[in-house]
């Protein structure tokens, strides 16, 4: 079961065969962190990736240009959205493969299981072949 933002949701993957999907998920994955790596609708899983200070973090893909929303602080109902607009910049000038982890609170079930009460975000892409941290915010 994908435990994601509707927003989201139907973008996210599980994918075993990779290496660091499993280590990012072995490291953070429990019964509130769900860890996921990003996929088009087309079946690329290759992108733009742009962030902001709010933090905002959106995916262009690289082959057929749908923009995804990943994270976006006015779809969760416990978190603080600035009213100002802050301009996107391009984390890398190369698509990359996108790791985005999403964690409930501890009472995420007895609240009616609402997935767009994330209360915390990261998100990790590859770089160099390394991967690296973008995104941590606590939403709330």
């Amino acid at each position: 079961m994908i435990i994601a933002p509707l927003h989201v949701r139907d973008f996210c993957i599980e994918d075993y065969e990779d290496s660091n999907f499993v280590k990012i998920r072995k490291h953070f994955h429990n019964s509130n962190a769900h860890v996921f790596k990003l996929q088009c609708s087309c079946g690329s899983q290759s992108f733009y990736c742009f962030t902001n200070e709010h933090p905002d973090f959106v995916c262009d893909c690289s082959n057929c240009g749908k923009r995804i929303v990943v994270y976006d602080l006015a779809e969760y109902p416990c978190a603080c959205k600035l009213d100002e607009y802050l301009e996107l910049k391009m984390v890398l000038q190369e698509p990359t493969t996108v790791y985005p982890v999403y964690e409930y609170g501890s009472d995420f079930y007895e609240l009616g299981a609402d997935v767009n009460a994330v209360t915390w975000f990261s998100v990790y892409i590859v770089d160099g072949g390394v991967l690296q941290l973008v995104v941590d915010d606590e939403t709330a």
